[in-house]
């Protein structure tokens, strides 16, 4: 059971829908998008999900996580703690549930 949801019971397509609409997944290489800004890579999992970005709960995040003065910068221009911190902000981008 996952959210009321009984896993054993769902077939593929419903276990990838789940797994992209309510697990948030932050690897040890993080997975940004080098050609993307720091904000484009923490809106891309809600874009993707087909869900809108709610601006007051990423400039939260933003700022909870230090991140803010570096949202115009690329992954490359990151250090490795300011893109571990982009990547837990994608992850959660896309609001609390």
């Amino acid at each position: 059971m996952l959210g009321g949801t009984d896993l054993t019971a769902c077939n593929d397509a419903q276990l990838t829908a789940l797994r992209r609409d309510r697990i948030g997944y932050v690897f040890q290489s993080f997975n940004l998008l080098p050609q993307l800004t720091a904000e484009q890579n923490i809106e891309l999992p809600a874009r993707l999900a087909g869900r809108a970005v709610d601006s007051n709960w990423r400039a939260m995040l933003v700022d909870l996580l230090g991140i803010g003065k570096r949202l115009r910068h690329r992954p490359t221009e990151l250090s490795g703690g300011q893109q571990q911190r982009v990547a837990v902000a994608a992850r959660c981008s896309g609001g609390p549930r």
